[in-house]
Formats: C-alpha cells, structure tokens, sequence
C-alpha cells in the first residue's frame, strides 16, 4: 500500500485553560511516526494562553472556537469538521509516543471495528502522588478493570474505551449519531461506547498505544474529580439501565461502614506497596484510595437528587420502553419492532414530546435495556442485535439471576410507561411465564408505570386464574389493542373492556431490493405442528413434521422448482431446515437470516416466485410484497391474518396428514383479484393506524386518569387467537 492510499485520520484535541499541557499535547502529535491528516484543537473559550501556545508547539494547527462549556458538544464539533475515514481524540493533558497514531490505524485496519484505544499511564516518577497514582489505578479495586490508568497487556474487546485515547471509524460515530449533549462534561464516552456497542459494534484495546496522562496531580483536585465521576456515573445508569452492576453499590455503602473500610484499604494498600518494593508510598495510597473511593460514593449519591450538568439533560422527560423476548432471533419481532419504533420517532420528533424510547428484551435468559436511537439505521440495528439469537434465550442463567431480576424491578419501576408490542406473551401454555409477566406489569403499576399491550395475539388463557392476572397486569388507564378480534374479545373477556383491534405493525414495513429469482421458491420451516407444542415439546410431533417437509421438499425438488430455505425463528428453525436439506440430499440453499433486517428478509421473499411458511410474518411479508404463497397453520394466528387479509384460501391445515399434497396443489392455483386484496387491506391499514393513535394518545399523557373510551376497531377475524 503506497503512502497515499493508506488511510488517514484527523486528531481532535478539546481544551479549556489548560495552558500548563497543551505545548507538551501538541508536541507530541507533531512528532508523531505518521502523521495526522489534520490536528483540529476544539478551544472551549480559553482564557489563558492555550491556543497561543497550541500553535506555537504544532505549526499548521487548525483551531474551532467553540465556547460551549460541553465537552460531547466540542468533540461533535471537532470530528464533524474532519473529512477523513478515522478521527482520533487525544486529551490535552495526555501524551502520545511517537507511534500512537501509527499503531492505532494499523490495529483499525485490520480489524475493522468500530474504536481502537490504548491505555494511559501517570508520568513515572515525577511525585510521589502519581507514583501512588499509577499503583492504584493497575489495580481492580482501584479502576474495576478500566482502561483509565490501565496498561492493557493484550489485544481485547473491551466494554468501553475512554476519549483521551481513542481512533473511531468516521461511519461509526455518524451511525451513532456522535456524543450525547446530555452528557455535557462527564460520562460522554462511555455513554458513546454502550451505544456503539448496543449497536453490535465492537472496542478493541490494544497494548501498543500507551499514552502518559499527566492529570489531576494532588489529593483535592483527584478527590474533586472522583465526585464528579460518581454523578456521571448515576447519570449514566440513569440512561442505561444495562450500566448497573452491584459493584457500584459498594462506593456509597462504604460510608456507612467507615471505620472497617479504612482498615482495610489500609491493609490493601500495604499489600500493593510491598508488592511493587515501594512500602514508603502505603500512607499516600491509603489516602488515594479513601479519597477515591469516598468521593465517588457521596458523587453517587448526589447523581440521584440532580439530574445532571446541562439543561438538556435536568429537562424532564418520560421513559416509556417496547419489550420484547430477548435473543430469540425472530424476524417477526424484528419487524415489529421496527416498524413501530419508525413510527414512534416520527411521533416523539415533534415539539413538547419528552419521551426516551427504550428497547426491553425480556426474557429467561434476562433482561436487556438499551436506549433507542433517532437515526433509523441506528435503530435497526440496535433491535436486530437485542433480538440476536442465542442458544441460551430460553434458559434461565442463574449467575445473573440476582442481577438481573433488581434490574428488571429498577426498569419496570423507573419507567413512566411499558408495553409489549406484538408477539403472543399473555397466555397460559406456560403458566410460569405468564405469572412473571403479569406480576412485573402489576410491580410496575404500583409505582404509577403505565402498562399495555399494543397489536399482540393473546391466548390461550384456560384458567380463571389466568385471566384475573392478565386483570391485574393492564388496568382502566392502560393500553390495550390487538391485532385481531378474538384476541380482543378474549381481553374483554377478563374484565378489560377498553381493549380494541388494529393490525399487526409489520404490514407497514419497507422492502429492502434483493436480486430477483424468478423460478425460486422460499420454504420457512418450523418444527412444531402446533402453537401448543413449542411448550409440550412432543417429540412424535416433531417427527410427523420432519417427514412432511423432507416429502414437500423432495416432490417440489423433482418437480425442477429452484428452492431456498428462509428460517426466521433462529437458531430452531435454521436448525431444523438443515436436517430437511441434509435429509433429503438435495442442493437447497439456507439463507443467512440472522445478520438480515427484517427488510431485507422480505426483499428476498419479494425476489421470488412464491413462499411456503409455516410462519406468521414471512406470511406477512409475502402479502406485503404480493407474492404468491402458501401458509401452513400451525397456530390459529396463521389463520387469522389469512383470513382478516383476504387470503384464506392460501391457508393448509396441518391436522390433514397429507399436507404436502395439498401444498402443492395450492401453488398452481391462482391468487385472488388484486383489485380486492388492495381494498382489505386498505381497511387493515386503517385500523392500524387508528391503533397508533391511541398508542399517541397514550405516550402523550392524554387522559391521565383513564384511556380514552375507544370500542371495536373494524372487524379483523374471528378466529380462537
């Protein structure tokens, strides 16, 4: 690679005063091995010799005057000016060894994440405070194991890279949306780094960019500091709730055992000292961590009676967070959530709307709270990654269980509203299940959280018992609409007589274009044989299922119809076509869906010729795209969207043992009128947009003491879910 193709990177420095630092900062980026596209100094009003000095130590130094008193603000104005792929951020009281730069986009390179950062280090032996400093902060009971102060031994991912010394991807930190205004001058980066990651972004450490962070250099101004951080650090849990561990309840609760936590961190340090052979510096680290630890707690503290350190972030606003099961991998889910969190934007952008939306995967596996982003391709992929699959998204992990179960009561008591938007999650297959559900809504409740449901399924709910919990979770003011009549009548039924229809979301979704196959048929297969089964596990079952696929696939294979497999319920479904295509020995592609968003899914059912789904939303998808298919029905939900779509002859029950006949039989015949098809679903439409006007009136605050009185939407379907 010659000099000019490789890739460049803008180095951002902001400052405020610090005149003491700044020739050393910009000395050293003008020695750097390989040399920055650009040095852009973000001046934050100086009123001291900053920039003079700045540019009398680096020649050609770009300097943006930019009085805010926001650090987040001045890095946005410092990368946005910058035109090159990478844009690094270097503090102004740090300095970088000649191959910091250089080593920083080798690593980016190469491994094509979205940050690489380095660790930092207190100046060796220029006091005995920083000599104390550098022990401290080397240890986990001085840092927790960040890289503030770290000197990383090894190339790692890591959870967070602090903005002293960081190179990120242009790309990334557009698709981020860069820092976060309400984080003004503490916790910006690590705010930006939980949001890359929620992403599915990855921070990569690396050992060979060690950078001296010449920074507060006397108890009174270290203890100052940790203050601050303890607020920034209740802020940021504040916004993501996912930033809350145990471990950060010991700061404030050392303060109530005083005595014995001195005696021990007195002993802890002499064991670092002797460590280390410099046992003069026990008493210095012994403060040092006092100081450290004491003042982060009482900064802790006060984080939660001020809401933080600009009027973007003390102005008031209501959490109100969408759930969803956590890592199941299910591209109708997907599509909801987009769909619906598309709209809400929408809705939230207007003025006087206050709202923080929040994605909430719930399930056995735990709970998941991440922010939502404005930007669409942000949020998509932030859903697409909350909803991943994993094997372990049905079992419970008892190691998080404590954890997770004081942060589920900290969401479903913190937030001013939730609700569960689509799926089938208030049923009694799983009793279990569905008492947790309920008792959280009902938890959340007490605190005033306004609870609802918004276009789910509902059912079966077969004991008295159930539906009095159901009762109890949604209440008069809550939200509750369905997105079908019999799951409606089924919540009237218990008692909620402000239920109503709509539609199910993902009939708005977009098409992402795939490349058209015109002879190509999709098969999303599903090993169930009924909805009841997913919790009786009936291994005959699953069995019938697996010969009526390998049949259908084999008769559709000597036919000379082109097949591809299309699971959408990951990892399961994938796993169950891969024993039909191994099964039968035939050459039948499996697409990856588990990277896909669910646009992209319908793209490739748009791009072919027909789908055979046992499915609901590739149904849906199909019928978005007017694609010719057939739908298997395994559940009464398949039905029901047929039939309140307009496409019940496109439905195949699987109680006949000769279904694979009937498939085929249902492929050659033609669809219905376009003409009708387009009327039903206009009216679909309608109702789906009435049902998000009620879901506005709700999120606004609109009727506070009851939901506005809304009866039946147009009818939908009649069938038992």
């Amino acid at each position: 690679m010659t000099e000019t193709s490789q890739p460049q990177a803008t180095v951002i420095v902001v400052a405020r005063n610090a005149a003491q630092t700044i020739s050393m900062c910009m000395r050293s980026l003008h020695q750097q091995n390989r040399a920055p596209s650009e040095v852009i100094l973000v001046d934050d009003g100086s009123t001291d010799e900053t920039v003079k000095l700045a540019i009398e130590a680096f020649p050609g130094l770009r300097v943006i005057t930019s009085a805010t008193r926001s650090i987040s603000k001045n890095r946005n104005v410092g990368w946005r000016s910058a035109s090159t792929e990478f844009v690094a951020f270097l503090d102004a009281d740090c300095e970088a060894p000649a191959h910091w730069l250089e080593n920083l986009l080798n690593a980016a390179t190469r491994l094509d994440v979205a940050a690489v950062g380095g660790g930092n280090a207190p100046p060796a032996g220029q006091s005995t405070h920083y000599d104390a400093l550098a022990i401290m902060l080397s240890s986990y009971v001085g840092s927790r194991g960040s890289l503030q102060g770290q000197i990383p031994m090894s190339e790692a991912t890591v959870p967070h890279i602090p903005t002293l010394n960081v190179l990120y991807k242009r790309e990334a930190l557009e698709r981020a949306g860069g820092f976060d205004p309400r984080f003004a001058r503490m916790g910006e980066d690590e705010d930006l780094s939980r949001r890359l990651r929620d992403m599915g972004q990855s921070l990569v450490a690396i050992p060979d960019a060690v950078v001296v962070h010449h920074q507060r250099a006397d108890l009174r101004s270290w203890a100052k500091n940790m203050y601050a951080y303890g607020k920034g650090r209740t802020w940021l849990i504040r916004r993501h709730p996912n930033a809350w561990s145990p471990v950060f309840l010991v700061p404030p609760l050392v303060l109530l055992v005083l005595p014995i936590y001195l005696i021990c961190i007195a002993a802890v340090s002499l064991v670092l000292c002797i460590g280390v052979r410099k046992p003069a510096l026990w008493l210095r680290l012994t403060a040092l961590f006092a100081m450290t630890h004491l003042a982060y707690g009482l900064g802790q503290i006060a984080g939660l009676f001020i809401s933080g350190d600009n009027p973007d972030a003390r102005r008031k606003r209501r959490r109100v967070g969408m759930i969803a099961l956590k890592n199941a991998g299910n591209k109708g889910d997907e599509a909801i959530l987009c769909a619906v969190s598309e709209r809400l934007e929408k809705f939230l952008s207007q003025p006087g709307n206050a709202v923080d939306p929040y994605l909430i995967a719930f399930g056995p596996s735990g709970i998941d709270t991440r922010p939502l982003p404005a930007s669409k391709e942000a949020r998509e992929r932030v859903i697409l990654d909350a909803l991943a699959p994993a094997s372990s998204s049905r079992a419970v992990q008892p190691l998080t269980l404590i954890p997770d179960a004081l942060r589920s009561l900290v969401v479903f008591s913190g937030f001013q509203g939730i609700f569960i938007s689509g799926g089938q999650w208030l049923h009694d297959l799983s009793l279990p299940k569905h008492v947790v559900v309920c008792s959280l809504f009902a938890f959340g409740r007490l605190f005033r959280t306004r609870t609802g449901v918004f276009c789910i399924g509902v059912g079966p709910l077969q004991r008295g018992f159930s539906r009095r919990l159901t009762r109890l979770a949604l209440g008069r003011r809550s939200l509750v609409i369905t997105r079908d009549d019999a799951s409606t009548k089924l919540l009237q039924d218990c008692g909620l007589n402000h239920a109503s229809t709509a539609a199910d979301p993902a009939l708005l979704l977009p098409t992402s274009p795939v490349t058209a196959s015109a002879n190509r048929i999709l098969i999303s297969p599903c090993a169930w044989a009924n909805f009841e089964n997913l919790y009786e596990l009936d291994q005959a079952k699953i069995d019938e299922s697996f010969q009526n696929w390998t049949k259908l696939v084999t008769r559709l294979t000597e036919a000379g119809r082109e097949l591809a497999m299309l699971p959408t319920m990951n990892p399961e479904d994938r796993a169950f076509a891969e024993q039909i295509v191994q099964k039968t020995g035939c050459d039948i592609e499996c697409i990856e869906t588990e990277e896909l968003l669910p646009s992209q899914v319908q793209g490739h059912i748009a791009a072919s010729s027909a789908l055979i789904s046992m499915r609901l939303h590739p149904v849906i998808f199909a019928s978005n795209s007017s694609t010719p298919f057939v739908a298997l029905n395994y559940a009464a939900k398949v039905r029901a969207f047929c039939k309140q779509a307009g496409y019940e002859d496109r439905v195949v029950e699987l109680n006949d043992p000769c279904w694979a006949d009937t498939v085929l039989q249902k492929l050659d015949q033609p669809t219905k009128d376009a003409v009708q098809i387009s009327s039903i679903r206009s009216t679909q439409i309608a109702a789906l947009n009435s049902g998000y006007q009620l879901l506005e009136q709700w999120l606004s605050g609109v009727g506070k003491t009851s939901i506005p009185a809304h009866g039946k939407g147009p009818t939908q379907c009649e069938s038992p879910l």
